[in-house]
């Protein structure tokens, strides 16, 4: 589009009054003026549209994936073709709702290409619009300008942060104790072979069809039981400033027991994600999640071996709570932690500081 610049609707508007008022007063050096600023901009107008920059355009987003605090990076490059030279340009490309790039290029050579780049700051998760991308080409005393659409859309996502929390370990912490009891009760481990039974062996650890081929008792011997999975199930019926505390957390879990190689899955209104990469995937769904009503079913883990269940929500009273009470199965420790102060459950989350602060007294470890 080619069109007066800010200063050039002033030439104009300029122009326009003189004429009417030298016409009024019979000036003629009114005239001369309004004549010579309306040519001005009009000529302008001419230069620009003749000389459009000819350039190609390509745009690299480094990376698509950011974190709250981190700073994404967008690289241009401009490729000038042969045979002819470019004149100067302006770059402008909207960032988010409020913001815009504006990166001004000299006059290029034929057959060259340069690269010019600028960074994207990130307070808040959600999605980040990158674009379109506008050419913008001034006249050499700026009273017109010539623009013209280079690029579309992209988008960056923009994640919570996760904070790498350390994972209960059986036996250590309160959690870790409770772990230990429920695979003691429950007879939970690997199968490690076979011994004769002696005094003081539970009845509930005999093999009775291995006994029955010998003429012994023998005793069933497991490997000592470890944390194998990790459920988080995330409670999207919330207000607005819980809600994201919450979303924080489950960031921090899923993230966390992937890191520690336990199989994870993350469970919320919207999504029940499990399997390979699912910290990338999950970090992407809470890149956008919002409150989103209750949570009332959750369908069973198909995993086995010894399981915790995360539970955030505000209360014991929600939905959310109820319906993991109902899946929970004895090879599975349920954990509520609640964003409600008045309902603290096993651990009280009112903000991310907090949370990591009582996980690590919970876990029996140092933040």
């Amino acid at each position: 589009m080619i069109a007066p610049t800010g200063p050039g609707w002033t030439a104009l508007g300029a122009a326009a009054t003189l004429g009417v008022v030298g016409r009024l007063l019979a000036l003629t050096d009114l005239f001369i003026v309004a004549a010579g600023l309306a040519a001005a901009t009009i000529i302008g107008m001419v230069i620009v549209a003749i000389r459009q920059p000819r350039v190609a355009i390509t745009r690299h987003i480094r990376p698509l994936l950011l974190t709250v605090g981190h700073t994404g990076r967008v690289d241009l490059r401009i490729e000038v073709p042969p045979a002819r030279r470019s004149p100067p340009i302006d770059l402008i490309e909207p960032v988010g709702p409020r913001h815009s790039a504006r990166l001004h290029l000299d006059s290029l050579p034929s057959g060259k290409d340069v690269t010019v780049s600028y960074q994207v700051p990130t307070r808040h998760r959600g999605r980040v619009l990158i674009g379109p991308l506008v050419i913008d080409r001034d006249d050499p005393i700026g009273l017109a300008h010539h623009r013209r659409m280079a690029l579309g859309r992209d988008e960056i996502l923009v994640a919570p942060r996760a904070e790498l929390v350390p994972l209960p370990e059986l036996g250590r912490g309160p959690l870790g104790q409770r772990l230990l009891t429920a695979a003691h009760h429950r007879g939970i481990g690997e199968f490690d072979g076979l011994r004769d039974y002696g005094p003081g062996d539970e009845l509930r650890m005999i093999d009775w069809k291995a006994s029955a081929r010998h003429d012994d008792l023998k005793v069933r011997l497991t490997e000592p039981p470890h944390l194998t999975r990790f459920i988080v199930i995330l409670d999207q019926d919330s207000d607005e400033h819980p809600f994201e505390v919450a979303v924080t957390v489950a960031a921090s879990l899923v993230v966390s027991a992937e890191h520690g190689g336990l199989t994870t899955r993350l469970v919320t209104t919207d999504h029940d994600l499990s399997g390979p990469d699912i910290a990338d995937r999950a970090l992407r769904a809470l890149a956008v999640i919002t409150p989103n009503g209750e949570l009332a079913t959750i369908e069973r883990d198909p995993s086995e071996g010894l399981g915790l269940i995360v539970v955030i929500t505000p209360s014991s009273r929600s939905s959310a709570w109820q319906a993991a009470q109902r899946v929970t199965d004895p090879s599975l420790l349920l954990v509520g932690l609640f964003t409600d102060p008045d309902d603290p459950g096993d651990i009280a989350a009112r903000s991310a500081g907090e949370f990591v602060d009582n996980w690590c007294r919970l876990v029996g470890q140092e933040a």
